[in-house]
């Protein structure tokens, strides 16, 4: 696997996944190599195209990726369906609060689409997405996550997060894409994927091939769980539930997840007070629990999630 940044665009007219203009941010890509698309609408922009198997992926980084050492951490930030990287980069830096010492990269889907995932069933959560790939993201997110660790020192300085179906990916990748721990992860308006919770079965168990040491060190895992209260496509009703069982069977310290509602936002922009993302609110409380201070996020609501579960 490598990675670099510098200019590009992709031919016009070809099936190529968007590359990212990246405006007020520094240009990135992360090459996959030899990745082997195993669901249908494969995400590779070179196997789609007919080229090489490798995937292509690309970013918008807040400083060129030469430049992590001596960084703290670095924040990987998935946008949702529809959204692009370059709608937050466009917020960038004036409504995307930072700390100096840690970089954040919005990383744009390599499919046709501005999707991570179709639909597959537009009325049922529990069969919402295409679970091939979820699975697909899965693994070729963790690998971009093991390339951040490599340059940033260790795992533990990585964080994910991301909005709607970049958040649903994000949740995935921290908890069981990875028998290593993160840096945590920011769940912006998520819901578990089948991979990690199904409605017949429950909150599904860690991989089986991970060692019992590691199944030990994951519990040590941070989430945080972000939604605004008008949400109706993902709500708080159905999705906090489903992922607090999700944390209790990970077995994760009450210390180390929240379930934030906030007030006056839906999921889109049509809805009442607006999209909770991209918007800019977000990204100051995705770094107070970067900064390991979740419980000085201020202007939200801590959920006590229902019991039940029903859809």
């Amino acid at each position: 696997a490598a990675l670099r940044g510098g200019p590009g665009r992709a031919a016009a007219g070809t099936s190529a996944p968007t590359e990212p203009k990246c405006p007020n941010m520094k240009k990135c890509v992360f090459t996959i190599t030899d990745f082997r698309p195993f669901g249908s609408g494969p995400p590779a922009n070179g196997s789609l195209a007919g080229g090489p198997p490798d995937l292509t992926v690309w970013g918008c980084s807040s400083s060129w990726l030469s430049n992590s050492p001596g960084k703290r951490g670095v924040v990987l930030f998935l946008h949702g369906a529809l959204n692009y990287a370059d709608d937050y980069a466009e917020l960038y830096p004036t409504y995307v609060y930072r700390p100096e010492d840690y970089d954040i990269i919005f990383l744009q889907t390599p499919r046709t689409r501005p999707v991570w995932m179709s639909v597959a069933d537009k009325t049922d959560l529990n069969h919402h997405w295409n679970n091939t790939q979820v699975e697909e993201d899965m693994t070729f997110v963790s690998e971009i996550v093991d390339q951040l660790a490599a340059l940033y020192g260790g795992h533990e300085r990585v964080w994910v997060a991301g909005m709607s179906q970049g958040a649903v990916v994000s949740a995935a990748v921290a908890l069981k894409g990875t028998p290593k721990v993160l840096g945590g992860a920011f769940v912006v308006a998520g819901y578990p994927v089948r991979p990690l919770y199904t409605d017949e079965g429950g909150a599904k168990d860690p991989p089986s091939r991970w060692s019992s040491a590691e199944l030990i060190e994951k519990q040590k895992t941070k989430i945080y769980f972000y939604t605004g209260e008008s949400d109706s496509v993902l709500p708080i009703s159905q999705s906090f539930c489903r992922f607090k069982r999700v944390v209790d069977k990970y077995k994760l310290d009450p210390a180390n997840y929240r379930f934030w509602r906030k007030a006056g936002y839906g999921h889109y922009s049509k809805d009442a007070g607006g999209a909770i993302s991209p918007n800019g609110n977000e990204f100051h409380a995705l770094w107070h629990v970067v900064a390991g201070k979740p419980d000085d996020v201020a202007h939200v609501t801590s959920v006590a999630p229902a019991t039940d579960c029903k859809a």
